[in-house]
């Protein structure tokens, strides 16, 4: 593990997703839904950059506390 590179949505080298696929198929009828829909990723990703939401990484070693987030079940 000494040689993991960990980049934060911060650092700018990594994203959610640009969703360029997906918007490739979307319809006439749905233009201005998916402009709604890509506005508020873009909140979501900007509130992962600044730490306003956090975003538990397991795989990482990162312990996830249930009970800051009561609406969040694990199975």
């Amino acid at each position: 593990m000494d040689r993991v590179q960990t980049y934060s949505l911060a650092s700018g080298a990594t994203s959610i997703t640009d969703l360029a696929e997906i918007s490739k198929h979307v319809q006439d009828s749905g233009k201005e839904k998916w402009e709604e829909i890509k506005a508020e990723l873009k909140d979501v990703e900007e509130k992962i950059a600044d730490g306003t939401v956090k975003v538990t990484n397991a795989q990482n070693g990162e312990e996830f506390d249930q009970s800051k987030c009561p609406n969040v079940k694990i199975k």
